[in-house]
């Protein structure tokens, strides 16, 4: 759980170093290049400890180093450190919504209880809502013309609104849960 805390706080803080950067005309790509890899990471990593089958988890953690090894490869062999490579998140927002369903779908098999109460169903719900929305934005961002990336940003913000309340419900599940 402090994993995942650490990781949103770190989240927010890219998210308001990439608005402040914005703000002030200054390219932000960097930020979220060094982010991605880290943000895949720390979350597979505690979605792989949920996991029941060896075999998944393995092949959770097995897909860590992939996905480092290809950002890697996009920041310093195919590009640099100020493009933003749109088909390497939607690869990972791809990766997140099957570990997102996957893990969903565990809970629901082998869960006890109401399956609302645990704060794993929260949060992977969260994720896969953040999933399916950015891989939607992330996908079409090279497709959809400029004027209406707008109207496409706002929908994005919006759905990670959505996960991040996913979120905050299953950090006050775990609050209740320990009190």
């Amino acid at each position: 759980m402090r994993i995942l805390f650490g990781l949103f706080y770190i989240a927010a803080l890219v998210e308001f170093a990439g608005a402040f950067l914005y703000l002030y005309g200054l390219s932000y790509f960097w930020v979220q290049n060094i982010f991605l890899p880290i943000e895949y990471s720390l979350l597979v990593l505690v979605l792989a400890g949920w996991q029941r089958n060896r075999l998944v988890r393995k092949t959770m953690l097995y897909s860590i180093i992939v996905i480092d090894l290809l950002c890697i490869v996009n920041l310093f062999i195919l590009g640099n450190l100020m493009i933003f490579c749109n088909q390497l998140i939607a690869l990972c927002c791809i990766l997140f919504a099957i570990i997102a369903a996957f893990t969903l779908y565990d809970l629901e098999k082998h869960d006890q209880g109401a399956i609302y109460e645990n704060f794993r169903f929260w949060v992977a719900s969260g994720l896969l809502v953040f999933a399916a929305g950015s891989l939607t934005y992330f996908a079409l961002h090279d497709i959809v013309k400029e004027h209406y990336l707008v109207t496409v940003w706002q929908a994005h913000i919006i759905v990670n609104s959505i996960s991040l309340g996913l979120y905050s419900v299953g950090f006050l599940c775990q609050i209740r849960r320990s009190v």
